[in-house]
């Protein structure tokens, strides 16, 4: 395995350690508000985005392995998406046998979120056209033109689809 290959590796697992570490940030942000330690919550969230900046920084070193857009697109829909989906799939009978109707579920719906992620590039490889997009908080669901009244997977409401900034 030559050198790059080896440090691209590690990078991509520094990389999925702090983004990991962020998101328990942002989980312990949510805790500290629960629990009442208001002066926490900025603590928590600014090490969150400390951490995603630094994922992110060393992300970009790494920026030349990165294929050109019609490249990363195919990659995306024809492996990292059907990837995904099996994952959750198994995952989602492995929870149920344990009986964990709650992880169950959400790697259902994460499931569901990734065949209409699938639906979506078949749509837009067709048209070709430029969208807004609308991405449910929850579970993850992405709406192209306009968000939904509710969720299609998770039944959440329009309010909680945040809208994708263009560019």
């Amino acid at each position: 395995m030559r050198k790059e290959m080896l440090m691209e590796a590690e990078i991509l697992e520094l990389y999925g350690g702090l983004c990991r570490e962020a998101a328990r940030c942002e989980l312990h942000a949510l805790r500290a508000v629960k629990d009442g330690r208001s002066e926490l919550v900025p603590l928590f969230k600014s090490l969150a985005l400390s951490l995603s900046m630094q994922a992110n920084r060393f992300m970009m070193q790494i920026r030349g392995v990165v294929s050109g857009s019609e490249e990363t697109l195919q990659e995306v829909y024809a492996e990292i998406v059907p990837a995904s989906l099996e994952a959750y799939e198994q995952l989602a009978v492995r929870a149920q046998q344990l009986g964990s109707r709650a992880l169950a579920g959400g790697f259902t719906q994460s499931a569901g979120v990734q065949r209409k992620n699938i639906s979506l590039y078949r749509q837009v490889k067709k048209d070709g056209q430029a969208s807004e997009y609308h991405v449910c908080n929850f579970c993850g669901f992405v709406a192209r033109n306009a968000a939904p009244e509710n969720c299609p997977i998770c039944s959440a409401s329009r309010k909680r689809f945040i809208q994708v900034p263009s560019g």
